[in-house]
């Protein structure tokens, strides 16, 4: 995630006061996931196979767009909705003509615009005509900055294509040599996952074993391994190249949060952020933004709720470099830029360790109330297209 998740990952220590201390009694590794479309060492996506068309509703359009800069005016566009229905229309291109630019001067082409939603991460696409047609899909914001993706010059009648959210494609259909007629075709959007990381952790107690019990005023030193795959296909076979960017601790309000200073013990070459620095990207209902017993912002996944876009995230530690396009690339910032400098077929191996106390029993307040004597540690794994300028989501 660039789902990662650029979800994603959600380590849980479930860490409960027993009689004399504190027990370790389960750990669980929940891996959700990120998706990402754009240039520089980012690259686009690779074109693989994704699920089928779900039901279809159909539109007939009566006219077709022989250039670009028809496809507007004459309301050729297509807005599907993402895991819900394909959204249809019904051209010809009896009358249409080659540009110079066709993949064949013989035949003739046509347009038409598909725009995407706010959790689109791939786009499949179906045509039926009685002629083989010749497919390219391009992204850009109007007919003047058109940028080609790995779908150019295609014979596939159903190709498959990584996409962004809220993103205008613009596909031109042509028929080289084959009869002119009526062309049906469908789009349907996807939100797919691909699992961006696999997690060790080690704990080590001043006194006590590593699965507990942990004493009022103990250190625990936590150590984890993170193995994070780019991998330029989109999902869920790859994360559309996105980069690693956030790592995010969410500690139980059993930990002295103030004495342990975990903030400056986090990953080489990454910095801290405090809450309130860094928003999302995307509407996900897989995150939950919360308010912890400690008074900070917590983080939970799968629990029923959902985070929209622009919504503020708990501190973390945060990877920047200089991204293109809409970047401003302020390197303080990571809405602004993109992760941990990659490339787009890569494992990365990030390990660090950080320490905890826990509070003591004159900080513990009333045991009988299980957040104070909660001992967890959820650690949440962010891509450049969740929190970054890749402005795409596959790892979430």
């Amino acid at each position: 995630m660039h789902v990662m998740n650029k979800t994603n990952l959600l380590l849980i220590l479930c860490i409960l006061l027993s009689t004399f201390g504190y027990a370790v009694p389960t750990t669980q590794i929940l891996s959700p996931v990120i998706n990402s479309n754009n240039d520089g060492n980012h690259t686009n996506p690779i074109n693989e196979g994704i699920a089928p068309l779900k039901s279809q509703s159909s539109v007939v359009s009566a006219d077709f767009a022989d250039i670009c800069q028809e496809v507007e005016s004459k309301d050729l566009i297509l807005t599907p909705i993402t895991n819900g229905a394909a959204d249809c229309l019904t051209t010809y291109n009896t009358l249409a003509s080659s540009e110079t630019d066709d993949c064949s001067i013989t035949g003739s082409s046509i347009w038409l615009q598909v725009k995407t939603d706010s959790t689109a991460t791939s786009m499949i696409l179906s045509l039926n005509a009685v002629f083989n047609p010749t497919i390219s899909v391009f992204e850009g914001p109007n007919c003047d900055t058109l940028n080609p993706t790995n779908i150019i010059c295609s014979t596939d009648p159903s190709p498959v294509l990584g996409v962004g959210a809220n993103r205008t494609y613009w596909i031109r259909i042509e028929t080289d040599g084959g009869s002119n007629d009526e062309i049906a075709i469908c789009v349907s959007s996807q939100i797919n996952a691909f699992d961006c990381y696999d997690t060790e952790l080690e704990t080590t107690p001043e006194s006590s074993q590593p699965e507990g019990p942990f004493c009022p005023g103990e250190s625990v030193e936590f150590c984890y391994e993170i193995e994070y795959y780019i991998n330029p296909a989109p999902p869920p076979i790859g994360n559309n190249c996105q980069w690693l960017q956030g790592i995010m601790p969410v500690l139980g309000n059993g930990w002295d949060i103030q004495d342990s200073l975990y903030q400056t013990q986090g990953p080489d070459g990454a910095f801290w952020l405090d809450e309130g620095n860094v928003d999302y990207n995307f509407n996900n209902p897989q995150y939950t933004v919360t308010s912890l017993p400690s008074g900070l912002l917590g983080l939970e996944y799968n629990n029923g709720g959902g985070i929209s876009a622009g919504d503020l995230l708990p501190g973390g530690w945060w990877y920047t470099s200089p991204g293109n396009g809409n970047c401003e690339n302020d390197l303080g910032d990571p809405n602004t830029s993109w992760g941990l400098l990659s490339t787009c077929n890569e494992i990365l191996n990030i390990d660090f360790c950080f320490t905890l106390t826990v509070k003591g029993i004159d900080g513990l307040g009333d045991c009988s109330n299980p957040a104070n004597t909660d001992l967890s540690v959820d650690l949440y794994v962010f891509a450049d297209g969740e929190t970054g300028c890749w402005q795409d989501l596959s790892c979430a």
